[in-house]
């Protein structure tokens, strides 16, 4: 009887053991989840903040009237996210393919933005009549031309908020200087110069009156001979 005693003892501790292990581990995994969760949700997070980064300039280049093309659905992984959290908590898995989900509409969206950019940038470039660029008061052009080598710069930029809003303030100071000294009637007689250069015997009596009207070029216009 004596040795029946520690025998039940021995096994009740060791039953007891064994029920604090199968919590402890439970425990564990518990914690191991919830570990994996936070970590997905943060990158969700992350993920979220990129997009909204993204959809700020899409609207911007809405705004200044760039060729934007209708937003793919956004709806979808939002809708995915909600009906697992109403069936139960999601599993860092689950979390995971979401993120994949908003990382590709926010690369799809970022590519359109870049090509809508450029697009618009270029073409707001290319309307400025550079052509009057000798016109530009001396003291003036080496600012006017720095201007538009920005211009240039900015439109090869990936699109962002403050690059968008300098470009548009660069272009309608250059926009404004061109003003100033534009003039039809010679703007088509200066498109035929070819590098600051025409021939005297290709300008009539009336063509060489107008240049030298302009008062604009008064510090521009040299006759030389080639040997």
């Amino acid at each position: 009887m004596s040795d029946t005693i520690p025998q039940r003892s021995l096994a009740l501790r060791a039953k007891k053991l064994t029920a604090l292990a199968r919590v402890k581990r439970e425990g564990l995994g518990e914690s191991q989840f919830r570990g994996q969760v936070q970590t997905a949700l943060n990158r969700l997070d992350q993920e979220l903040l990129l997009l909204e980064a993204v959809l700020k300039v899409y609207r911007k280049l809405k705004d200044i009237g760039a060729p934007v093309d209708d937003l793919i659905d956004l709806q979808q992984p939002a809708r995915r996210l909600q009906e697992q959290a109403e069936l139960g908590r999601p599993t860092a898995q689950f979390l995971q393919a979401r993120c994949r989900d908003l990382d590709t509409a926010r690369s799809a969206i970022d590519l359109a933005n870049m090509h809508s950019w450029r697009t618009w940038a270029s073409e707001m470039i290319a309307s400025l009549p550079v052509s009057l660029l000798p016109r530009v008061n001396f003291v003036r052009r080496d600012a006017t031309k720095m201007r538009i080598s920005e211009l240039q710069k900015l439109a090869a930029k990936k699109p962002s908020i403050p690059d968008i809003i300098q470009f548009s303030i660069q272009w309608d100071r250059v926009k404004d200087e061109f003003d100033e000294v534009g003039d039809a009637s010679i703007d088509s007689l200066l498109k035929r110069f070819n590098e600051g250069q025409v021939r005297l015997a290709d300008l009539s009596d009336e063509e060489l009156a107008t240049l030298r009207g302009d008062a604009s070029l008064n510090d521009q216009l040299y006759i030389s001979i080639r040997s």
